[in-house]
């Protein structure tokens, strides 16, 4: 699960990339800024669980 996780991390971090250079705005690197803000945030608390309930991380 850990694994995938992390998969989804990289992809979605991909796509917000993409979206930001195709918009060519600033609003478009403030919406990628928050969005990495809350992938950190969530894989904060992915690690959190993760060390809570290990056999979850399989």
């Amino acid at each position: 699960m850990n694994a995938i996780a992390d998969k989804m991390l990289k992809y979605s971090n991909r796509f917000v990339t993409l979206l930001e250079e195709r918009s060519g705005t600033s609003k478009g690197r403030l919406i990628n800024i928050s969005d990495r803000q809350r992938m950190f945030s969530q894989r904060i608390a992915k690690f959190y669980v993760f060390r809570l309930f290990p056999k979850w991380s399989g």
